[in-house]
Formats: structure tokens, sequence, C-alpha cells
């Protein structure tokens, strides 16, 4: 036992719990990094809970206000609206689509209705387009969507939205200014 220089061997025992040290914190920084990337998917999967939750109130008042056409109890195409929406919309446009001509009717300001309302203005111009002694026609037109409405209109937020004649709702991305559809005005 002599041979051995017991000085050396607080060192070596040192160095092997700094070999030790070095293995747990590589294990640990492991861990952390596999922590990290899992909340870094977690908070990309916030953020997008997030906007779709922001997409839907956006969207809420929009989804409320419809416009559509349908014969009434004399066979006559009416226009119909309702804003369902417990808010005023502005600078609604309603768009006639008659074959291939279009008309657009314009509302400054439209309050919430308890139920579907005819727009009359617009059903008059409608009418004016329509050969009235052609509801036959009308019905058969109507049917294969050669006569449709479409709208554009600002919710309470000033969001623009379009709602297309199949029923489809959008915002709308265009000039303001621009016409719609090619729609003459009235």
């Amino acid at each position: 036992m002599s041979g051995i220089d017991w000085g050396t061997v607080p060192d070596w025992l040192a160095g092997g719990g700094a070999v030790v040290a070095l293995l747990f914190a590589g294990v640990a920084a492991r861990a952390a990094l596999r922590a990290n990337g899992q909340q870094s998917r977690q908070l990309v999967n916030l953020e997008e809970q997030q906007r779709e939750r922001n997409e839907r109130e956006k969207r809420s008042q929009a989804a409320l206000i419809a416009a559509w056409i349908q014969p009434d109890g004399e066979g006559l195409l009416q226009v119909y609206f309702i804003n369902g929406s417990p808010l005023p919309i502005y600078r609604l446009r309603v768009i006639l689509h008659v074959a291939s001509e279009t008309f657009a009717v314009e509302y400054a300001v439209r309050g919430p209705d308890s139920a579907p309302v005819k727009i009359m203005r617009a059903t008059t111009k409608f009418r004016a387009v329509l050969d009235a002694r052609q509801i036959m026609k009308w019905r058969k037109m109507l049917g294969d969507g050669r006569i449709s409405v479409s709208m554009s209109f600002m919710d309470a937020n000033s969001t623009r939205w379009n709602r297309d004649s199949s029923g489809l709702l959008s915002l709308d991305t265009s000039d303001q200014s621009s016409t719609i559809d090619g729609a003459q005005s009235e």
C-alpha cells in the first residue's frame, strides 16, 4: 500500500464527480429542450385557437345578416332581408342579378330585425327589370340560378363583408369605392 499516492485519489474522485455532474447536466439540458419544444407547440396551438376565436367573434354579427329572393303568395318575386344581430349595419348594398344584368340598391343604415322583412326599394327595382306577366319564366330563372341576390355591408366594427348569391360570407377586400359585381347603383 505504500506504492499508492493517496494524494491523487481526491483529484480522481473530483474528476469522476465532475464527469457525473456533466452527464446529469446534459440529461437536464435535453429534458429542458424537450419541454421547451412541447411548450412551443402548445403556444402555437393556443395562438391558433385565439385566432379562430377572434375570427368567430369578428364574423358573429355578419353571420346573422342575409338577403334572398322568394315568391310571395301571388307568385311575384320579393326581395327579403334580415339583420338578425342586435346591432345596425351600414352601407348595405343589395345586388340583384337578373340573367346577365346586375343592379344595386343601397341603404345607408339597416337596424336589427326580429323577422325577415321585404325590402321594398330592392323589390320594386327588381320587378321593374322583370316582366310582371311572365311569373312562370321568373320561377324557372330563379330555380336555375339566373335570378339571384348578393350583398355587401359594413358591420358595427367597420368591417366590410360580402355575401354572394349562394350565401357564402366573406371579408370584402376590394376597394370600397369600387362597384361591386359590376352592379349599376340606383
